[in-house]
């Protein structure tokens, strides 16, 4: 084949930014404008693509905008990259990399790493190249939906490939392939560089038809760059003898049409020039088959002049691009002609330098340390495995634990109940039988007996939640070991000893209460200093992680009043706007407490959503409906302000919070 092909992938990556909503600033909607203007020159007009990314860069800058900044310095590094303006490529793709860091943008990080990549290809730096495109593949590995890695494993497979390594590249395209998200710029370079395998091993057949699918993808797309590649790919694998040459030239030119309207120096708009060139020259062979042509021996030395001349443009292109690879190319074919040209000095000063450049390119160090790469990045990955393998075990082991822990407290939690239920069950009979006997006690006694059920649904209120919360972090122990990191997972150990003993002193509490109010469940009023109502209040909510609670009083402030029924009634409304809070950010919960022309007041107000006077109708409507799950808690509230002279009202504000407020009667002593 007249051709050494060689292939650098330059896939045309975009820098991935989160997605913000829409603001009204003028300067993010000029920023939004520009990057779109960007994306729309990028592959049209590179200079007018410069110009607006520059101006969007400014004003970014301006404003400190850091994601737009990162933004921009990607745009400009895809399109000087194109340029072949490697040293400024670099430079950008380096300031967007060490934004992204400091965003913690992995999708931006990763694009960075492939971009420094490619440039590293197109100058024929393939360990430099290989140590970012693992970079890249490790960031994308740790991901869930792993963006970009069809990408990176064909740039890899193309780093192989021009080590001369097709197994490998065989390998890192079969990756490529085999993602169920492959992209249709991956599917087709795997095409193409299965062309490119075959045509190395003289299949041209076959690498016609795999250029030929890639060319398809691209055209399906609208992707110019994609078809350019093509067209110089097909080029190549055409034989040097009419009437193949001719079909080869015409792609030649397809390929310049586009070219040179937007990257003359781009790798496979050099690898164009080469091809136009190596044409002139087979054409020189193909003139002394052809039969009826006259002056056959001048038109065969214009063809050589212009071999001559299109490989010294050629030459010329591939150093100002900076490409090796091309120039190897050219420095050879080139001596080739000067010999037959009888030009031997000059074609053995370019046989020199095109083995002193070679010599700098494929050394076996290089290829040993690139294998060197591969090797470490597979140990890195077993050694992670390992670590996450001992990270199960001891999860496993905590995970034990905490069962045992957690069916402990339960049975000691269903015993409380249980004996609860035994202490309520005497207590019917007793009041049966006492009711039985006396009428006035008869209405004593079923008044009791009512006061006595509210407070065993106070029981089971004030449990359910505690006990709910500690089933929940049971089960995600159960369920997700691994969601919780070793440090967080302590914490949260930790944070459940808290809950239980405060569900203990709560229980215990109920049960002192109970204690008391089982011989008459009738309000005891006492003084009760608000000081104290308040610390209870604030040690109920040790556990309420990311909730501000603040709590203001007079100094020395005393309330007649039932403590229990009042710490019930706190503890229920505390409770529901916790709960109003659940998905709120900078939660927050106030209890004031004032007095006002000889009446004492007390509120508590939340930041919450909000709510409709339809929820809280059981404070003012003994006939609203009672539910386990909802409505109990306000029940409650409503009937034991009433036995201490206390008056409830709620103000709703939608889309604002709540605020309840506690309206005190003197109560009799």
């Amino acid at each position: 084949m007249k051709y050494i092909t060689t292939v650098i992938l330059l896939l045309c990556l975009f820098s991935a930014f989160a997605q913000k909503k829409p603001s009204a600033n003028p300067d993010s909607i000029k920023l939004r404008s520009l990057q779109k203007l960007v994306d729309q020159f990028k592959y049209k007009s590179p200079a007018k693509a410069t110009a607006y990314a520059q101006q969007g860069l400014a004003l970014a800058v301006k404003t400190n905008n850091k994601l737009a900044i990162g933004k921009f310095y990607g745009f400009l590094g895809d399109i000087s990259s194109g340029q072949q303006k490697f040293a400024e490529a670099i430079a950008y793709y380096r300031r967007d990399l060490n934004l992204a860091r400091e965003q913690y943008d992995s999708v931006r990080m990763i694009n960075a790493y492939v971009g420094t990549g490619l440039v590293y290809q197109n100058q024929a730096d393939f360990l430099s190249s290989m140590r970012s495109l693992f970079s890249a593949l490790s960031i994308s590995e740790s991901m869930k939906k792993r963006p970009r890695s069809d990408l990176i494993y064909v740039n890899i497979a193309s780093v192989f490939l021009n080590e001369n390594n097709s197994a490998k590249a065989i390998e890192y395209i079969n990756k490529a392939l085999k993602m169920g998200n492959t992209g249709y710029i991956a599917k087709a370079k795997a095409y193409e560089l299965y062309g490119v395998i075959n045509q190395n091993t003289q299949k041209f057949p076959e690498a016609k038809s795999w250029f030929t699918k890639a060319l398809k993808i691209y055209q399906h797309t609208k992707d110019s760059i994609g078809q350019a590649t093509m067209y110089c790919q097909l080029a190549a694998s055409y034989g040097s003898s009419y009437p193949e040459d001719t079909a080869s030239i015409h792609y030649c030119f397809l390929a310049r049409s586009i070219w040179d309207k937007i990257y003359p120096l781009n790798f496979y708009s050099v690898m164009n020039q080469f091809n136009i060139a190596a044409n002139y020259w087979d054409l020189t062979g193909t003139i002394d088959t052809l039969k009826g042509i006259k002056n056959r021996k001048a038109l065969k030395a214009a063809m050589v002049a212009k071999a001559d001349s299109a490989f010294n443009n050629t030459l010329m292109y591939s150093r100002k691009a900076l490409n090796k690879t091309f120039t190897i190319m050219t420095l050879d074919s080139l001596a080739s002609v000067q010999a037959y040209e009888g030009k031997y000095k000059n074609a053995l000063q370019n046989i020199r330098s095109l083995e002193k450049l070679k010599d700098s390119i494929y050394s076996q160090k290089d290829k040993n340390k690139i294998s060197d790469i591969e090797s470490d990045r597979e140990i890195a990955l077993r050694n992670k495995q390992l670590e996450i393998n001992k990270l199960q075990i001891a999860n496993e082991h905590k995970q034990t634990i905490f069962l045992t822990v957690g069916l402990i407290l339960l049975l000691l939690i269903a015993s409380l109940i249980f004996s609860q239920s035994r202490q309520r069950k005497k207590a019917n009979t007793s009041l049966s039988a006492l009711n039985s006997q006396l009428t006035t006690a008869n209405v004593q006694l079923d008044k009791a007996n009512k006061i006595k059920i509210k407070f065993l649904g106070i029981l089971n209120h004030d449990l359910r939640g505690p006990v709910a919360g500690y089933l929940n972090f049971i089960r995600l122990q159960r369920d997700d070991p691994d969601m919780l990191a070793p440090h967080a997972a302590e914490r949260f150990a930790a944070r459940s000893e808290k809950v239980a003993e405060n569900l203990l002193e709560k229980m215990e509490d109920l049960l002192l209460w109970s204690k008391d109010q089982m011989e008459n469940f009738t309000p005891q009023p006492a003084h009760v200093a608000v000081k104290e109502l308040f610390e209870y209040i604030a040690r109920s909510m040790v556990t309420a992680t990311g909730i501000n609670v603040n709590f203001s009083q007079p100094d020395g402030m005393q309330l007649l009043t039932d403590e229990n029924y009042l710490k019930t009634i706190m503890h229920n409304l505390t409770g529901n706007a916790q709960k109003a809070l659940k998905n709120t950010p900078n939660a927050a919960i106030e209890w004031k407490a004032w007095e006002k022309d000889g009446i004492t007041y007390f509120s508590v107000t939340d930041n919450g959503p909000g709510a409709t006077q339809q929820q809280f109708a059981p404070l003012y409507n003994k006939e609203a409906p009672i539910g386990i799950k909802s409505g109990l808690g306000l029940h409650i509230v409503r009937d034991m302000a009433h036995a201490i002279n206390c008056k409830v009202t709620a103000v709703t504000n939608p889309g604002q919070g709540v605020s309840i407020m506690l309206e005190f009667e003197n109560m009799a002593r």
